[in-house]
């Protein structure tokens, strides 16, 4: 049985699904999702383990969600 069970793809998932989705998923869901114990989804989290993986950044979609707000706003003030 190998040692490392996560490919850096997978923790770079594991990251992005703690930050950026909602409703937040829990250590115990992404443990089920990776097959991996709570405690390895923790401490990635924490960046305690893994910390060679960068933080992703927030997907394109979540900033054309944030963006479309402001663009609301800014056409009803150039009105």
């Amino acid at each position: 049985m190998p040692k490392r069970k996560l490919s850096e793809q997978q923790v770079s998932e594991i990251l992005t699904a703690r930050l950026y989705e909602k409703p937040r998923p829990s250590c115990a869901t992404l443990s089920r999702r990776f097959q991996v114990t709570q405690d390895t989804i923790f401490r990635i989290c924490a960046r305690t383990a893994w910390q060679h993986v960068p933080l992703p950044e927030p997907s394109a979609v979540d900033a054309e969600q944030s963006s479309a707000g402001d663009t609301g706003t800014s056409d009803a003030q150039k009105v």
